[in-house]
């Protein structure tokens, strides 16, 4: 499977145009959102034929309006201005941004700095500083009204650089008296830097330190410091003022992470962590799972994070559930019990030895608590992620199905965010491997997924789609494949879908799933070859 950014690097390196033109045009066929529009026009070779580019340029503009994109719009009219040599259809290109803009406007869905984005493109590709001068001040107002400091920021920083640097420290002057009311004068300090002003950035950031009384605004002081001033005194300022400030479990917590990560403190790391377990008793399960994990995996304190109670949870308790996905049943446990209740102790031996036998015995010792107990941290620590997460890594004939089944399994109960474009093929290739009930279990895992994730989460398309492969390889005529490929569909972003599972990192195998159960879907099941296409498949 080709990514747009292997599709764009073949064609400027074929020798025959035609072929080049062929592999952009399959690139734009995948492509959906700005930037995947920007390395498609950028990657016209320029042996390209008008004709052509005009084609491409006209298909950008089509996506820019149809996923209303202001930064397409953008682009388009930069290309259609510097290498079209069309400086009035590009003018005609930002007009018509501007108006979607003004329809994004009146639902609430228009950020000031997108005002910014266009005036820009009129500097950039037309050199107008009237309209650009226009647009700042349209969008000036915008986030004005609604006291969106950090839109504000952005404009002021494309003040300076567009029109009038001097005007743009005027301005920000003005975003810092007005932030004070506002409650959000921290926001300023990252602006003041980007203005080249670093002595008001710092003179904010002391101001803040002295006077504010809310622990989010201090604590935020310790990466601002520790961004601009490495090892500065000011870390250990704001570490102290957000320990006066500090009241429920999770700003311990908090407090305690900066001071150990951050103020490399963990005299205080400890005296937070103590707090959080005073006042933990008031809050959830989980909060007191994070702290009882913090205790050990920060200040490596077994003991204290005994007495705070278990750091771990049955999968079911790890995450509510958000939606339903009609006709299907959704199991964390089900898997996780069926590979633990067959894996022996030379499987997690082996599992354990995974990253050069280095660390075994902790390694050995957390993956011994997970099979024997069936509760789950609520993020897998280092001690076993590292070993499980190369434990998925695993190809070739001498692959073990049921190793591997279990770090992915466990990866998808408690990975991280992002990750499942990259564990979901080995799942599915393991499952099916091992049979009739683990692929069933792990179809009740994906669907547990899919209902517990966040509702704008990128990785709930790729984990509909697993669960499509999954089931498809097994029961091609269920009459639910073709329901999760509209579901699929009907998402503003599901042409993306192909591009994340190209740009994983077992891409080969994503393939090779492609090919052997996909590819023969469609071809023997027209109800569902549309759909497939629908989303780029």
């Amino acid at each position: 499977m080709r990514t747009i950014v292997d599709l764009v690097a073949e064609a400027n390196a074929s020798a025959d145009i035609g072929d080049a033109e062929r592999l952009l045009a399959t690139a734009a066929d995948q492509a959906a959102t700005h930037r995947e529009w920007e390395t498609i026009l950028d990657g016209i070779p320029a042996t390209a034929s008008i004709a052509f580019t005009r084609v491409l340029v006209d298909r950008a503009l089509a996506s820019a309006r149809t996923h209303q994109e202001i930064w397409s719009f953008r682009r388009v009219a930069e290309f259609q201005a510097h290498v079209l040599g069309d400086p009035d259809t590009a003018r005609t290109t930002l007009r018509e941004g501007e108006r979607v803009l003004l329809t994004l406007a009146t639902k609430g869905g228009a950020l000031g700095f997108y005002w910014a984005v266009l005036a820009g493109a009129f500097k950039t590709a037309l050199n107008d500083d009237g309209d650009a001068l226009r647009l700042l001040h349209a969008g000036w107002t915008v986030a004005w009204r609604e006291h969106d400091v950090e839109n504000l920021g952005r404009l002021v920083n494309q003040w300076s650089q567009l029109i009038d640097p001097f005007e743009a420290r005027a301005r920000l002057t003005l975003v810092e008296e007005a932030a004070q009311g506002w409650g959000n004068l921290h926001g300023t300090i990252y602006w003041w830097h980007a203005l080249g002003d670093a002595d008001a950035g710092n003179r904010v950031r002391q101001t803040v330190l002295q006077t504010s009384t809310r622990f989010d605004d201090v604590i935020e002081l310790v990466r601002y410091w520790n961004l601009y001033e490495k090892k500065s005194p000011g870390i250990e300022a704001a570490l102290a003022r957000a320990e006066s400030l500090a009241m429920t479990a999770s700003e311990w917590l908090e407090l305690a992470q900066r001071a150990h990560f951050e103020g490399d403190d963990d005299v205080l790391c400890r005296r937070a962590l103590d707090h959080a377990a005073r006042v933990v008793g008031v809050d959830t399960a989980e909060m007191k799972s994070r702290v009882a994990s913090a205790y050990l995996d920060w200040l490596e304190d077994k003991a204290a994070a005994d007495r705070i109670g278990p750091r771990d949870v049955r999968p079911e308790d790890l995450r509510p559930t958000q939606t339903k996905l009609a006709g299907w049943s959704a199991s964390p446990s089900d898997l996780l019990d069926w590979l633990r209740g067959r894996a022996t102790p030379e499987n997690l031996t082996r599992i354990a030895e995974a990253d050069y036998a280095d660390d075994v015995p902790q390694h050995l010792q957390a993956l011994q608590s997970i099979c024997s107990s069936g509760r789950m941290p609520l993020i897998l620590p280092w001690h076993p992620r590292e070993v499980v997460e190369l434990t998925r890594w695993s190809t070739g004939n001498d692959v073990d199905h049921l190793e591997r089944g279990l770090c992915c399994a466990l990866l998808c109960i408690a990975g991280t965010d992002g990750d499942i474009a990259n564990t979901a093929a080995p799942l599915i290739e393991s499952c099916l491997a091992l049979g009739e009930e683990a692929s069933t279990s792990a179809e009740r895992l994906l669907v547990w997924m899919y209902e517990t994730g966040e509702a704008d989460a990128g990785d709930r398309l790729v984990e509909l789609f697993s669960l499509f492969v999954l089931r498809a390889a097994r029961a091609p005529t269920d009459p639910r494949l073709a329901l999760l490929l509209e579901t699929i569909g009907e998402a503003p972003d599901a042409r993306s879908l192909r591009e994340w599972l190209a740009g994983s990192l077992r891409a080969d195998l994503w393939t090779t799933l492609l090919a052997t159960i996909v590819a023969p879907l469609a071809r023997d099941h027209a109800e569902l070859t549309s759909r497939l296409a629908a989303i780029g498949l």
